[in-house]
């Protein structure tokens, strides 16, 4: 069987591009908190949403927003979201 070499780069078409994905760390780091936070939160089944790919943890960026969206309030005597937000 012969293989056919070339120099020349493989061309991919379609729109490819890398999804958003944070890591544990990216939030903790953004929020200023401990990644065992983040941590605790999915064992309590609080926080953000989150995604398990091949026994990592990641993030989107669509799912960052809109947690820290519904953190909003307009003042200190607003109530939180029940069980610390989006499940």
């Amino acid at each position: 069987m012969s293989q056919i070499k070339s120099d020349q780069p493989k061309v991919v078409t379609g729109d490819i591009r890398p999804l958003p994905y944070l890591t544990q760390e990216d939030i903790a780091t953004r929020w200023a908190i401990s990644p065992r936070t983040l941590e605790r939160w999915r064992w309590l089944g609080i926080g953000p949403r989150y995604l398990k790919i091949r026994g990592r943890v990641r993030y989107r960026q669509e799912d960052i927003d809109a947690y820290e969206a519904e953190q909003v309030r307009e003042s200190t005597s607003a109530t939180a979201p029940a069980a610390g937000g989006v499940k």
